[in-house]
């Protein structure tokens, strides 16, 4: 079993429970979000009824903004100056965008452009083939446009027909183009399009994108019409015949999801020798499951919880989250039961029973709250087993061994009274094998393709807990069997629930004594050397305001979705792990995260997520890239 195939048991686990350059990522920064829903004002008799700005084109697909592109390809060359991007960057560097905006628009239209202020794009079509730019023309030469150019008005702009200058005289601009005046000084914008109809998504571009704050160095956004097509693009795609209810309850989900997106935002800004990228989603109201999962109304003064900083250091992945409320949480959990009854009642298992276990199991699993969460794997073991393998990939406790060193280990925090949730686990345990036993293999087989498809068969049942644990410590046993030949030998995983105090800690993992190692680490206040609290990357997240928070690397995340269950995957795995060892730092880099989410009192809602990339990060990411 993979890290990843872990990540439900332990997330669902964990729902049981309840700047300048040096400043952490706090958040996603406001974005200019364009109101989904203003109010009309009262007219006033005697006052002057302004016109409606102008609205969005059609076939908007994406808005790309750059603060200041001078300084931004500065920025870009010389941090990437010592990777092996370098050359490449400093042969374009030598061109720079003023010579890239004078070979596009020639020489005349390029000398009044300011490449100090924003420029704004538009991509049109569903391809994005279409393309409308709007630069800020220098204030210098505002006065002299009439004496450069043949300018014709139409529709408020000035359309480019010509040039007036000697030896351009008669000749017309390479791409279409139109001058906005502006309304006071410094708001002059050029607008150019790869076709002359392109040219009517210039008021907007002039008088509502540029109008609007950038608080980044550069931001992409993609609007409310364009997840309004996706989202009726995927649900006029035919539903295959032999998919499961759990395939279509996702899609209907997803589906859901996109309706409640209105927007979202990709940005990026340089912080001293790093890079900030924020993610940024904009929700017009909270009515999916999903949306209410993902997006709770949390509170902004939260700090980290202590708990988080006693997790295992040598994680992959880490992080905190307030979580969803119980409230929150109903609609899912109402809709994952509906669908599990039904799924467990076409495979010959009895209703009833099977309700009240599934009902008991998302009261416990999804009451929502607090929680932390870490996961993670012995990396020089991984490399080990994977290069034993390669050398004798016929050898079956080879293939075993690089498959076991891949499963590695999750521990899971809960702030929530450990005798109820461990006694209730223990009566759900009891309950389900009751429901076993009353099994009815069904008449007519599955007509979904996964149950079909299905390799393996597993079985819980209680084990002994260790001695060296806390009393009443709870341990369970997945045992899995193949049912197919090319199926992973039979295995166990294990699952710790151990109380401290007013909390629950929860551990998982194939590896027994790897599980129970990181446990300790978080139980025992002397190993403290071996938590989060000791990681260098943890000033990032010690900051209150985030809903959710943590730290990932490369190496961590690309061990976490390694699978071992095939030879293929086998040798997938080995071939990615292997590769990360050329890079400069290996992938060990600490990547700081984290999340904000944020419920207005209209219903709409905004959801955040911000990372901070280091230099040495960037080399390892762009070595990847390049290798």
């Amino acid at each position: 079993m993979t890290r990843i195939a872990l990540l439900p048991l332990l997330l669902a686990a964990a729902c049981a429970g309840t700047p300048p350059p040096d400043a952490p990522p706090s958040g996603l920064s406001d974005p200019p979000i364009r109101p989904l829903m203003v109010a009309a004002p009262q007219p006033d008799p005697v006052a002057v009824v302004e016109a409606a700005p102008p609205t969005a084109p059609s076939g908007l697909v994406a808005i790309a903004r750059i603060d200041n592109p001078l300084r931004t390809w500065g920025d870009v060359t010389m941090m990437f100056a010592s990777t092996p991007l370098g050359g490449l960057l400093m042969t374009a560097g030598q061109l720079g965008p003023e010579l890239f905006i004078e070979s596009s628009l020639g020489p005349a239209l390029a000398n009044i452009v300011d490449l100090e202020k924003p420029l704004d794009v538009a991509l049109l079509d569903t391809t994005a083939s279409t393309f409308v730019v709007s630069l800020s023309v220098a204030e210098r030469d505002v006065p002299r446009l009439q004496e450069r150019f043949t300018l014709r008005e139409q529709d408020g702009l000035f359309r480019v027909e010509g040039f007036r200058m000697a030896g351009q005289r008669g000749e017309t601009p390479p791409l279409p183009c139109a001058l906005d005046m502006g309304d006071r000084q410094g708001s002059a914008r050029l607008v150019c399009a790869s076709k002359k109809e392109a040219l009517s998504a210039a008021p907007y571009l002039t008088q509502v994108v540029a109008r609007e704050p950038l608080d980044v160095d550069a931001r992409l956004e993609f609007p409310t019409t364009l997840f309004s097509t996706v989202l009726a693009e995927q649900r006029s795609k035919p539903r295959p015949d032999d998919e499961n209810s759990a395939a279509r309850v996702g899609a209907q989900v997803f589906g859901d999801f996109m309706s409640d997106v209105a927007g979202m935002t990709v940005d990026l800004s340089r912080a001293g020798q790093n890079i900030d990228v924020g993610l940024g989603v904009r929700f017009s109201s909270r009515r999916s499951p999903l949306a209410l999962a993902l997006v709770p109304a949390a509170r902004p003064d939260q700090p980290a919880p202590e708990m988080f900083f006693r997790l295992p250091r040598d994680a992959g992945l880490a992080f905190h989250s307030q979580g969803a409320s119980r409230e929150e949480l109903t609609p899912l959990r109402k809709l994952l039961h509906e669908t599990l009854v039904a799924s467990v009642v076409t495979d010959g298992y009895d209703q009833g029973k099977s309700s009240e276990l599934l009902e008991r199991m998302g009261a416990l699993f999804l009451g929502g709250g607090p929680f932390v969460l870490a996961a993670g794997m012995d990396r020089a073991a991984a490399d080990k087993a994977l290069a034993a393998y390669q050398s004798k990939k016929n050898a079956p406790k080879a293939r075993e061994a690089a498959r076991r060193s891949l499963a590695g280990w999750g521990v899971v925090g809960i702030d929530t009274p450990p005798g109820p949730w461990i006694a209730e686990v223990k009566q759900m345990l009891a309950l389900n094998e009751e429901i076993d036993r009353t099994h009815k293999k069904p008449a007519t087989p599955s007509p979904s393709k996964a149950d079909r498809e299905r390799k393996e068969t597993s079985k819980l049942v209680l084990g002994r807990a260790p001695a060296t644990l806390p009393a009443g410590t709870l341990h369970i046993e997945e045992r899995t069997k193949p049912l197919t030949k090319d199926a992973p030998p039979a295995h166990t995983t294990h699952f710790y629930a151990v109380p401290e105090g007013e909390r629950l800690w929860i551990g998982v993992g194939e590896d027994s004594a790897a599980v129970l190692d990181h446990l300790r680490i978080a139980l025992d206040p002397s190993r403290s050397a071996q938590t989060l609290a000791s990681e260098p990357a943890m000033a990032a997240l010690r900051q209150p305001g985030a809903t959710t928070g943590g730290l990932l690397s490369m190496a961590g995340i690309t061990g976490l979705f390694a699978s071992g269950d095939t030879p293929e995957a086998l040798d997938e795995a080995a071939e990615d792990l292997s590769g990360l060892a050329s890079l400069p730092s290996r992938g060990e880099i600490q990547i700081p995260w984290t999340v904000v989410s944020e419920v207005y009192p209209s219903g709409a809602a905004r959801w955040g997520l911000r990372v901070r990339l280091s230099s040495p990060l960037i080399h390892d990411i762009i070595a990847r890239v390049m290798r």
